[in-house]
């Protein structure tokens, strides 16, 4: 008896994926539509894009910043392929890559009510596999709030962040206060 569906390679994921403008993600070979992000999750996104874009150029202008970027931290063979909000690296682009990102040094996920569940519950553990990885930053959307997952030589430290506290992210030289990324949401911004 056939299955029901077919589980699919990061590959098999890359070359059927449709082209409807709607993002995908693999978990576990299964591919899952995701839901727009809304727009607290927009601003937050661009909010952290131009303040980690000027920490790069001051502190890291050999390396490069990705918005939505492909994550398949077993390669093509592998059956997950994430979506991260951020990732940043230093390592140069490699063209069989396939538009993911091999050796990312921090990840971000703003989490979504609908996909909070999933970045923490299977994309994290994931991620805190990737050798290369030394942060990891969730930002809540519902209340200024952040978590930072750092790698340490005893393993991985959580470090929490909310209201007006710095946020600081060693990867990049970042040091500003969280509220700064609400900028522009209604009850939560500056």
């Amino acid at each position: 008896m056939e299955p029901a569906y077919k589980l699919l390679t990061v590959a098999e994921f890359l070359d059927s994926c449709p082209n409807d403008q709607r993002h995908y993600q693999l978990f576990d070979g299964v591919m899952v539509a995701m839901a727009p992000p809304g727009q607290s999750h927009q601003i937050i996104q661009m909010n952290l894009a131009y303040e980690l874009g000027v920490a790069l150029r001051a502190n890291h202008p050999e390396c490069t910043l990705h918005g939505d970027a492909g994550m398949a931290p077993a390669g093509l063979h592998g059956r997950d392929h994430f979506e991260a909000d951020i990732v940043f690296t230093c390592a140069p682009a490699d063209p069989e890559a396939r538009g993911m990102i091999a050796e990312p040094l921090l990840i971000i996920e703003i989490l979504s009510p609908s996909t909070e569940r999933d970045d923490l519950f299977v994309k994290l553990p994931v991620y805190q596999g990737v050798p290369s990885l030394r942060e990891i930053l969730s930002v809540e959307t519902q209340r200024v709030g952040a978590t930072i997952y750092r790698r340490s030589e005893a393993g991985w430290t959580t470090t929490a962040v909310s209201g007006d506290e710095q946020l600081r992210l060693e990867t990049v030289g970042l040091d500003i206060a969280l509220a700064a990324l609400y900028r522009g949401i209604p009850g939560l911004g500056l």
